[in-house]
């Protein structure tokens, strides 16, 4: 991390190392367009690259442009063990086309990288979301050392999607989506939201005391997990083999459970283990949560501490997939309670 932010340091703008540049004071725009880094780092399956999402604001064009890296750890200087795989500082599609019209030309600039997750050790994938439609596509790139291919879309979701995860045991890729309760693929949750945006107001009624956590109020869509097949296609290229499906809609009897923390795959890649809290009166007041496990052919969980306490966190499979071990707040009204570690 030390080498990460050494390099975000070197890499301030240009103009920054005019002659003399360094003599002068920083001042608030050397700070608001420093290079930053974005989201969270992937490390390679070998543990010999990592990927990240370097992010740098431009005062001159009024907006914020990202670009995609890959770092070799073996690599003695930073600058020379890293490449650019995606850059969407220039035109922010993956792969522009030749000609286009302004409707086109305007379209470059909504979109932005993040999330990158490695499926092989020669195979990035990363996630680029449209700023209006909020569309978000899964892209991959090949290749190894300095030499990558332009970025190949796998999939497109027609919501936003987060914490992207890839087993290669199973060969899925899973996420976690928004959606309402009650629809069936994420196509369903792209059409309400359209109606969402046609109304004429922003009001929402609520019969419970879960109105707002933290600096956000609570809406109707939950935070549920997906997964999808991947599978080499005839000309060479990942495509999905099946449609993005929901793992936990069947949970609860009404269908409310959303996914409180990040999941994680055992180590076969069968199933997925997540923490999330369970719908009731006392909702808002309590932090009792439970780490459940779904099938990744399936579309229920099930908890594997029904008893409760309190809040539960930080899942993880052992090695043989047999025990699942997870951190275990007791008060279930206390936020700052000790955790205990449990295996199950």
């Amino acid at each position: 991390m030390t080498r990460l932010f050494g390099d975000a340091l070197r890499s301030l703008p240009a103009a920054a190392y005019a002659l003399g540049a360094l003599a002068r004071p920083f001042t608030p725009e050397d700070l608001v367009q420093t290079n930053r880094l974005s989201g969270h780092v992937a490390v390679s399956p070998s543990g010999a690259s990592i990927a990240y999402v370097q992010t740098h604001y431009s005062i001159e064009k009024k907006r914020q442009y990202s670009q995609l890296f890959v770092q070799a750890l073996d690599a003695r200087d930073p600058l020379e063990g890293r490449v650019m795989v995606a850059d969407f500082s220039k035109d922010s599609r993956p792969n522009p086309p030749l000609s286009e019209s302004a409707d086109e030309t305007d379209a470059k600039k909504r979109f932005e990288a993040s999330q990158p997750v490695w499926l092989t050790d020669e195979c990035l994938g990363f996630v680029a979301t449209n700023a209006k439609t909020r569309q978000a596509t899964v892209y991959s790139v090949h290749g190894s050392g300095k030499h990558w291919s332009k970025p190949q879309a796998v999939f497109t979701s027609p919501v936003p999607i987060s914490d992207v995860q890839y087993s290669p045991a199973s060969d899925i890729l899973a996420f976690t989506a928004g959606v309402y309760n009650g629809t069936t693929t994420l196509k369903e949750t792209a059409d309400l939201d359209l109606k969402e945006q046609e109304r004429a107001d922003t009001a929402q009624v609520y019969d419970e005391l879960w109105v707002r956590h933290w600096d956000s109020f609570i809406t109707s869509k939950l935070a549920q997990i997906h997964v999808l097949q991947l599978a080499v296609d005839s000309d060479g290229l990942l495509k999905p083999k099946n449609e993005p499906r929901n793992i936990i809609k069947d949970t609860a009897g009404d269908g409310r459970v959303e996914v409180s923390d990040s999941f994680v795959f055992s180590p076969d890649g069968r199933k997925i283990a997540f923490v999330a809290k369970r719908p009731g009166s006392d909702y808002a007041w309590r932090t009792t949560s439970y780490v459940y496990v779904a099938d990744v052919d399936g579309t229920a969980a099930t908890p594997i501490n029904p008893e409760g306490g309190g809040a539960s966190s930080s899942p993880v499979f052992s090695s043989d997939g047999s025990r699942i071990a997870y951190l275990q707040m007791a008060a279930p009204t206390y936020e700052a309670d000790r955790n205990q570690i449990k295996v199950f």
